[in-house]
């Protein structure tokens, strides 16, 4: 099986994320997730039955209006934008969205992947599109230097451009890592003070389940409560942190554009920078 087969058909991911804060209070948690993984080309794959449905209510449903453009733009028309406007070159292959669906109408969609592939399915780039819960967003576009393909060892560095937790300054940096294939979804992301230290580290994992009758039966029995009690975790720990002390940090203006665009990582630069 192809190490970059993940781009050939929809495929289900009931995995967990892990988070661990280290400064100024440890704070360390898990919580389980529900991602689908799917080509752009293979969409209609999702409107399926009752259960499952593409840009209409279901169970289990898909909404493209929910990323990237939120509609204004068929997905490949904003990603070439994307790519366009950092100066990148766009690849020639497969899109792979890598998301939270809605279950049973409700999102909880704290960041999504589009992974974009070259004709020889490498992956070539990856935009994190983030969320917070002001309702704003920004996207970390994630490629090498020299636009060859991001392997599991590559380390890619960005300077922290979007409010996202309330206990963290809108400072300091990312170095997000992917490790994908066809058996499993393994992306990290650690974030940096701007002196170097280490104050976040999140992962994203899990193994791809390939779209069946079993598949679909599992995402049904497991993702709807999931995500409820995912979502409801997420603001207990903010809560657990400001019984902690904490001091809560006001959101600044968005930074505009809402796009940066990371560099491959040396191991002589600041990690935070």
């Amino acid at each position: 099986m192809s190490a970059r087969a993940i781009g050939n058909r929809l495929a289900f991911m009931n995995g967990q994320v892990w988070h661990a804060r280290y400064m100024p209070v440890k704070n360390a948690f898990r919580y389980k997730v529900s991602y689908v993984s799917i080509p752009l080309s293979q969409l209609k794959s999702f409107n399926a039955g009752l259960f499952f449905g593409l840009n209409r209510p279901a169970l289990i449903s898909l909404y493209l209006k929910d990323y990237g453009s939120r509609g204004k733009q068929t997905a490949k028309d904003w990603i070439s934008d994307q790519l366009t406007k950092s100066g990148s070159s766009i690849p020639d292959g497969e899109v792979v969205l890598v998301a939270m669906p809605r279950f049973a109408g409700y999102i909880f969609n704290p960041v999504c992947f589009w992974l974009c592939y070259d004709k020889e399915n490498r992956l070539k780039a990856v935009l994190s599109e983030v969320n917070n819960t002001f309702g704003e967003t920004h996207v970390y576009l994630c490629k090498k230097d020299d636009e060859s393909e991001i392997s599991k060892n590559d380390l890619l560095s960005a300077d922290k451009a979007f409010h996202v937790s309330p206990f963290f300054t809108r400072a300091g940096g990312y170095q997000f890592r992917f490790g994908i294939d066809a058996a499993q979804i393994n992306i990290s992301i650690k974030y940096y003070s701007e002196e170097g230290a280490e104050l976040l580290s999140t992962q994203l994992c899990g193994p791809l389940i390939a779209d069946s009758k079993k598949a679909r039966f599992q995402a049904v029995s497991y993702a709807p409560a999931i995500s409820l009690i995912s979502s409801l975790q997420i603001y207990w720990q903010a809560i657990r942190l400001k019984f902690k002390g904490l001091p809560w940090i006001p959101k600044p203006t968005a930074v505009k554009p809402n796009l940066s665009v990371t560099r491959t990582h040396s191991p002589n630069q600041n990690r935070g920078q």
